[in-house]
């Protein structure tokens, strides 16, 4: 490990880069190294040894494939580069508002709801956030019936069913048209009470 501070505080940032990169992009080193036509030990090398650091070339090459480059902050920045813009739809859909979401990652939309869930506290005008991409297979998901947002459906043992955990309805994966799976729910807490 680097015992230059400043070094070590650009070493840090470009790993937090790269972790948030492959995180996001669901990509494996060997992915982003083929992508930016690289070797895969630029990567995993970085973030398994604290003295070696990538070339300027090399990080050019993974941000340009990336569409992002580490950001050097100081630490007061790092809590305002967490908040995502995201736009809020209504249950048909409508582009309603925006919306701040933070510490949340990944290609997200918002809905506001006009329903009940009760397993995930769920009430009409509560918020509802989405991540739209994932390929995590297990998780709660936002799904649309009869052209209208307003089904939870969670996972099962089964990765093929998913299940209404407020009526017990088993519903095959393939029937159903997910919206996103659910990272985020922001309650309304001025929703009057039953």
């Amino acid at each position: 490990m680097s015992s230059d501070p400043m070094k070590r505080s650009e070493q840090n940032s470009i790993r937090v880069w790269f972790r948030t990169v492959m995180n996001e992009k669901e990509w494996s080193a060997n992915q982003w190294a083929s992508l930016a036509g690289t070797s895969p030990s630029n990567i995993t090398r970085f973030l398994k040894d604290g003295n070696f650091t990538p070339s300027s070339a090399t990080l050019a090459k993974l941000a340009y494939v990336a569409g992002s480059q580490p950001a050097f902050h100081t630490s007061s920045d790092l809590t305002l580069t967490k908040t995502q813009q995201v736009i809020l739809f209504d249950e048909l859909d409508n582009e309603i508002n925006r919306i701040g979401v933070f510490g949340v990652s990944g290609e997200l939309k918002a809905y506001l709801s006009n329903f009940v869930y009760t397993p995930l506290g769920i009430k009409p005008s509560d918020t509802i956030v989405v991540k739209t991409k994932c390929k995590i297979p297990d998780g709660k998901f936002l799904c649309r019936t009869d052209g209208v947002i307003n089904l939870v459906l969670e996972s099962t043992n089964d990765d093929k069913l998913l299940i209404d955990k407020s009526t017990g309805d088993i519903i095959k994966r393939k029937d159903c048209n997910i919206v996103g799976r659910i990272v985020q729910i922001v309650k309304n807490l001025d929703y009057p009470e039953d």
